[in-house]
């Protein structure tokens, strides 16, 4: 009896044994079955750029309003990158130069369109239509500028920017999924070569380059049509505005080659008004380029202005 005993409990230790051991294994089947059916994440690839729109609720935010929302209008965001405070702004379907007309001020005196902030335009959308835009600084001693041939419905963002006196935007374009800039296309307008940022003699590298800053406004738009323009520049000078060709020196300034360069980037005739008519007058056009370029020689000093296509002369340095 006590031997059947003891090989019963052998034969219940045995049972037991392998009952573990058939656990275990399964146990350990589980575990490299999960591990094997565990999916590999597919990497993200570098060249994929993530682009956010800008929401209905940011456009919400911005107080800066242009145009007016109709019930078939589009919208775009414009932000004013260019270092300085704009006071007016005109947007118009893009046309040729011969076309002068602008319409009304968007601002209207509402608001000062700060550096930095945005505003958020409403327009009528056409098809195959860009858009060109004219801005007025706060400061009526900075000339007006333009940015031209802007196609609005490519993009939801555009930033109006300024570089050593070049104004041109940057903007996320849809069609072509990159950032994009006018700043050569801008610089290739102006008649600004490469070779031009390259000269030995970096004052009148800059000098031309801030020159051509306003080559393009028309003289309706510097004479007649916003007294905010070019023409209220002509207060920082002395009293001498009569163009009589007396040359007289304002007296805030130690001689009149000083004064003649705090016009560089304004209009000749500005300079003109402000210290008289040049002795002498010459012309030749830049081989290169094809822009004509003008050499107005006074007393001590000479003026050198370029030609735009509209025929408005702009100061762009004096030695």
């Amino acid at each position: 009896m006590k031997k059947r005993y003891f090989v019963l409990v052998a034969l219940l230790a045995v049972c037991m044994t392998a009952a573990a051991g058939c656990n275990k294994n399964n146990k350990e089947a589980d575990s490299t079955q999960a591990v094997t059916e565990t999916p590999t994440p597919t990497p993200k690839a570098d060249n994929v750029v993530q682009m956010e729109k800008i929401s209905d609720a940011d456009k919400a935010a911005i107080r800066n309003i242009l145009g007016e929302k109709t019930s078939t209008s589009s919208d775009v965001v414009l932000t004013n990158d260019t270092g300085l405070d704009i006071s007016e702004i005109y947007i118009r379907e893009a046309a040729d130069s011969s076309d002068d007309e602008w319409g009304d001020d968007l601002i209207q005196g509402s608001y000062e369109w700060k550096d930095g902030d945005r505003a958020l335009y409403y327009y009528e959308k056409s098809d195959d239509v860009n858009y060109d835009i004219q801005v007025f600084y706060t400061d009526e001693d900075e000339a007006n500028c333009f940015f031209r041939d802007l196609d609005f419905s490519d993009t939801t963002e555009i930033k109006l920017c300024m570089e050593d006196g070049v104004p041109y935007v940057t903007y996320y374009s849809e069609s072509q999924k990159k950032e994009v800039s006018t700043l050569e296309d801008a610089r290739e307008r102006m008649g600004l070569t490469n070779d031009d940022s390259d000269d030995t003699d970096s004052s009148d590298d800059t000098d031309s380059t801030v020159g051509e800053n306003t080559a393009t406004p028309t003289p309706e738009q510097s004479d007649e049509d916003y007294s905010s323009g070019d023409d209220t520049s002509s207060d920082s000078g002395d009293d001498g505005d009569d163009g009589s060709g007396d040359g007289d020196e304002d007296p805030g300034y130690s001689s009149g080659r000083d004064q003649a360069e705090s016009y560089i980037g304004k209009s000749l005739d500005t300079l003109e008004g402000a210290i008289g008519n040049a002795n002498d007058v010459s012309y030749e056009t830049d081989p290169e380029t094809g822009t004509e370029i003008g050499y107005h020689e006074y007393d001590d000093f000479t003026v050198a202005t370029t030609v735009g296509e509209d025929g408005q002369e702009i100061v762009t340095s004096v030695w």
